[in-house]
């Protein structure tokens, strides 16, 4: 069983990351996804430089997660992102839904 009070706990610490930007260090296409994630398959997952870190975080900041309303065509290494709060997977056996940060492109 998932602990609501370590849901919740994570969830304090996410609140830190959102609309933060960044840009694209690398990228890759994901065409057959774990266990919870084939729903979402094909799907991109970027390793990103964070131009300013988290609340509490020092120094420069990289973060890895899910690329979210963007085309294969579109990703390309020095795109500018931000952090967004999306679902990350499928419902658990308790249905709990499981909600992280990922990362959505910026206008230019």
């Amino acid at each position: 069983m998932t602990s609501p009070i370590k849901i919740w706990r994570e969830q304090k610490k996410i609140k830190n990351f959102l609309g933060l930007k960044g840009k694209v260090v690398s990228a890759t296409l994901v065409r057959v996804p774990p266990l919870g994630f084939s729903n979402q398959a094909p799907y991109f997952v970027a390793i990103v430089d964070m131009e300013n870190p988290a609340k509490g975080g020092q120094g420069k900041q990289r973060l890895i997660g899910q690329m979210v309303d963007v085309f294969e065509t579109e990703i390309k290494t020095g795109q500018k992102v931000e952090v967004v709060y999306r679902k990350l997977a499928e419902t658990d056996k308790e249905d709990v839904i499981h909600y992280g940060i990922k990362f959505r492109p910026t206008s230019p």
